[in-house]
């Protein structure tokens, strides 16, 4: 399945998610989260926050989209399908995401352009991380070769606006206490980038 596909069939889930949390009454991502292996934190009045979340790590490929869409590299004949994850992200954000739908897909994309931007730094050599996730991503790279610098520039470009930015992703950290580790994954990510 090509990117294109894989992201049409996950907007179509999204918006049938979307669509079924509105008519349950329910609103926001939480209830969309699968059990992490964080310890909760406390809140700055006390309150012990929940750890329910679809991540297991603040890392590029830490959570389960990210991952999903790293096994799709797996089929990618080259880095136009990482171009396209980017450019689908500089989209997302161009729309302005307002609705449940919205910030579910914007999310998505999130995850994703991380996750495409870490490929890009594989590429380069200069992964900032490299385990079981990864191993697609090591394999891509391998076979591809490195990026353009077209590429590259993308990346660094959609990164650097998210690790400056609010958005949907860095809210689901923050919701947690967990921001700024976020924010400091995808700086690691851009550095690598350029380094």
């Amino acid at each position: 399945m090509q990117y294109g596909s894989a992201m049409r069939t996950l907007r179509g889930v999204a918006a049938a998610l979307a669509l079924g949390l509105a008519a349950a009454g329910l609103s926001g991502c939480a209830a969309l989260r699968a059990p992490a292996t964080f310890e909760p934190r406390t809140s700055a009045e006390g309150a012990e926050q929940p750890s329910v979340m679809d991540f297991w790590s603040i890392e590029p490929f830490g959570d389960d989209t990210a991952a999903d869409w790293a096994w799709e590299l797996d089929r990618a004949e080259g880095w136009a399908f990482v171009d396209e994850a980017l450019a689908a992200r500089l989209r997302a954000a161009e729309s302005g995401a307002t609705g449940l739908e919205e910030r579910i897909l914007a999310e998505i994309d999130i995850e994703i352009a991380v996750a495409a931007g870490e490929t890009v730094a594989h590429g380069v050599g200069n992964p900032t991380q490299r385990d079981v996730y990864t191993e697609s991503v090591e394999g891509f790279a391998a076979r591809v070769g490195p990026p353009p610098h077209a590429t590259i520039e993308r990346a660094e470009r959609v990164l650097s606006a998210l690790a400056a930015g609010d958005h949907a992703s860095s809210q689901r950290f923050e919701e947690r206490g967990y921001a700024e580790e976020w924010r400091e994954m995808v700086r690691r990510v851009v550095d690598a980038l350029s380094g």
